[in-house]
């Protein structure tokens, strides 16, 4: 027994002495000198073993990795989390679910990767087939209500669900009876408030909502005349199922959530065609972020870890260049199963989002779309002036955005929806964080709000510097 003790911790030491060597010698390298280092990696190199456990092998071959970046770890709170967990469903939780491994990638990347392919944190990575019809869902109560859609929640109809039990099986895991566990799906149907237009109009006009869709067989050859959907999906970008085009329904509550949606009577008396609009299905979430601040108790861990994702989701869109440029707390959702865990977050509603491959915009004239929100613009987009020969950039806006939501994360207030107005505020301005904060978080969000977009920092070494502020050895520490 002791003597396998102490190999353990002589694996323990040396993965230690190279996590160091790898993540400190490259960030001290200006510091330290490079014999130092060098001679550092020798000796690590010269001493390493192979261990034979297979958490230990991972553990061993991510260290062992040439090139460690500071990896974009969105989940990583939610492994924290895991270690509260019993030791059985914490071993099932943290290393079942890995489908494939990228070369090239660090310690912190490897992590992410864990929980991205893992059902547990992902329920996307489980592929399932969904209806294109509506008569395909049974359709419960309203979820929300915006502008421009309703929500609302659903399941399968019972044909359907049968052929689909491992994603029930999935989704209600652990039990409960819940109205989320009832209705684990949620359908997004969009106004349409030109019933005479044909269908290839709904597809077109509507296009952007379908962005984050990765399957577009869904989408009927032709309708589309460019169309630009995100390759893959991301554990922090909600996943759409499926989406169609089918007959405008009378739902629960429609006469009084959204009357000016419904045809009126004398549509009908026209002898038109039947009403279409297009329908989004995809994983229901427990609420927007938004609600979640205003209804459960403030963690600063949990935070971090929310605004970790957030920045995981920016990373992503960035690097497919594409610009959500709505970015609120009413267009992030979040998933949990009890409060005081690190929730799952998701960016949604890109109906405004710009992806036609670059992030320049030409604006000779006001009938230019901007995008959303107008609160949360960031200086350069809100100061533009249209001309001949102007040109928006929005490559840094979505970051911009997202730092102004992790102020609301950190003290569940915005500033830019009350006290700073973006087109004239003074970096001076910006209000102070919380002390709990950590001061890399603080000194971070005041750079990507810096009001010269080439002064913000590039949206990965935002993300990585968030993840690494995540990592750390043992509980309660940092």
């Amino acid at each position: 027994m002791s003597g396998t003790l102490r190999k353990l911790g002589v694996i323990a030491i040396r993965f230690g002495q190279q996590l160091a060597v790898r993540v400190f010698g490259r960030q001290l390298g200006k510091q330290l000198p490079s014999k130092v280092v060098t001679a550092g990696r020798v000796i690590v190199r010269a001493r390493t073993i192979r261990p034979k456990g297979i958490i230990s092998r991972q553990i061993w071959r991510a260290m062992r990795l040439q090139g460690m970046t500071a990896a974009r770890a969105a989940s990583m709170g939610l492994w924290r989390n895991g270690q509260h967990r019993p030791g059985r469903e914490r071993q099932a939780l943290g290393f079942l679910g890995l489908h494939h491994q990228r070369h090239n990638q660090g310690v912190v990347e490897r992590i992410r990767d864990l929980f991205g392919n893992n059902f547990r944190y992902n329920p996307a990575a489980k592929q399932d087939t969904f209806p294109n019809g509506l008569d395909g869902y049974e359709i419960g109560s309203n979820i929300a209500v915006g502008c421009h859609a309703a929500v609302y929640e659903a399941r399968l109809a019972k044909p359907f669900r049968q052929r689909s039990r491992g994603f029930y099986d999935l989704l209600e895991e652990g039990g409960g009876r819940d109205r989320q566990k009832l209705f684990p799906l949620a359908v997004k149907l969009m106004f349409n408030y030109d019933f005479s237009m044909p269908e290839t109009y709904l597809w077109n006009d509507m296009s952007a909502e379908l962005v984050p869709m990765i399957s577009n067989q869904r989408i009927p050859k032709g309708y589309i005349r460019s169309f630009r959907p995100l390759p893959k999906s991301h554990p922090n970008v909600v996943k759409i199922h499926t989406a169609f085009v089918d007959s405008m329904p009378l739902l629960r509550g429609a006469e009084l959530l959204y009357p000016e949606a419904l045809p009126n009577p004398d549509f009908y008396e026209c002898g038109l065609p039947e009403p279409k609009t297009l329908f989004l299905v995809m994983k229901r979430y427990r609420m927007t972020l938004r609600e979640y601040m205003l209804t459960c108790k403030r963690n600063y861990w949990n935070s971090r870890v929310m605004f970790g994702q957030l920045l995981e989701a920016m990373v992503y869109l960035f690097e497919h260049q594409v610009s959500h440029r709505d970015l609120k707390s009413d267009n992030i959702l979040v998933d949990f199963n009890v409060e005081d865990e690190a929730p799952h977050l998701v960016v949604s509603d890109f109906g405004c989002c710009l992806s036609t491959g670059t992030f320049r915009v030409r604006y000779p004239h006001d009938n230019i779309d901007l995008g959303g929100n107008l609160a949360m613009r960031p200086p350069e987009i809100r100061l533009a002036r249209p001309g001949p020969d102007v040109v928006v950039d929005f490559s840094k806006s979505d970051l911009w955005a997202a730092a102004t939501l992790g102020y609301e994360m950190f003290t569940r207030e915005n500033p830019f929806y009350s006290k700073l107005k973006s087109y004239e505020y003074s970096e001076s301005d910006l209000p102070d964080l919380p002390k709990r904060v950590p001061g890399v978080i603080k000194m971070l969000i005041s750079r990507i709000l810096r009001i010269n977009p080439n002064e913000r920092p590039d949206p990965r070494t935002a993300a990585d510097v968030v993840a690494l502020s995540l990592f750390r050895f043992g509980e309660n520490v940092g």
